[in-house]
């Protein structure tokens, strides 16, 4: 099991440094004087930070907290990036087809995290709590 949910927390750490590395890259090739957003770079950075560590200690004591706050985080940077999937955006040095693909993989990631992990950990929280005679 702990092979499983390492490999989500690798998934979701993989999409937020691609989703970083780009987001980092375009916002520096903007000229500083039309606005750059920090929080396009920020945040896919908590989240990389988050999945990383829940990857590196899968049994951790917080691992599972750490996976559920990358999943959360991403989300943030895709609702602020969304723009790029059906919207002309300033020009910068990366190429809109790499921003719109790295959207679609965190949005992918994100749907999988929940599909894989949170669904099975709520059937298992279900079931032990089903085990259990009633109080009182």
């Amino acid at each position: 099991m702990w092979r499983s949910r390492k490999a989500s927390a690798l998934v979701l750490a993989a999409c937020a440094l691609l989703a970083f590395v780009l987001s980092l890259a375009e916002q520096l090739s903007i000229p500083a004087g039309a606005g750059r957003q920090f929080s396009l770079y920020f945040t896919p950075a908590i989240a990389f930070v988050c999945a990383a560590v829940a990857a590196a200690r899968p049994g951790g004591k917080y691992a599972s907290i750490l996976r559920i706050a990358a999943a959360v985080v991403l989300p943030l940077w895709i609702f602020r990036s969304t723009d790029a999937l059906s919207n002309a955006v300033l020009p910068g040095d990366v190429a809109p087809v790499l921003m719109r693909a790295s959207v679609v993989l965190a949005i992918a990631a994100v749907a999988a995290f929940v599909a894989a992990d949170v669904l099975r950990d709520l059937r298992g929280a279900s079931a032990i709590a089903a085990d259990r005679p009633p109080e009182g």
